[in-house]
């Protein structure tokens, strides 16, 4: 999934088994009962502005 911004909420849990790929600047994840979030972003990380 790529997308500017990813809200996931679960009830038992997220890439049980294998992992689910991201490439997004925002993620956010929740799981109100049991079980992993597994989760992969592949957006590139941003270095901070050189001075």
């Amino acid at each position: 999934m790529t997308a500017a911004t990813v809200d996931l909420n679960a009830v038992s849990g997220i890439g049980s088994g294998t992992a689910l790929s991201l490439a997004a600047t925002t993620i956010t994840a929740d799981n109100s009962g049991n079980g992993n979030l597994d989760l992969n972003n592949a957006w590139p990380a941003r270095s901070p502005p050189r001075r």
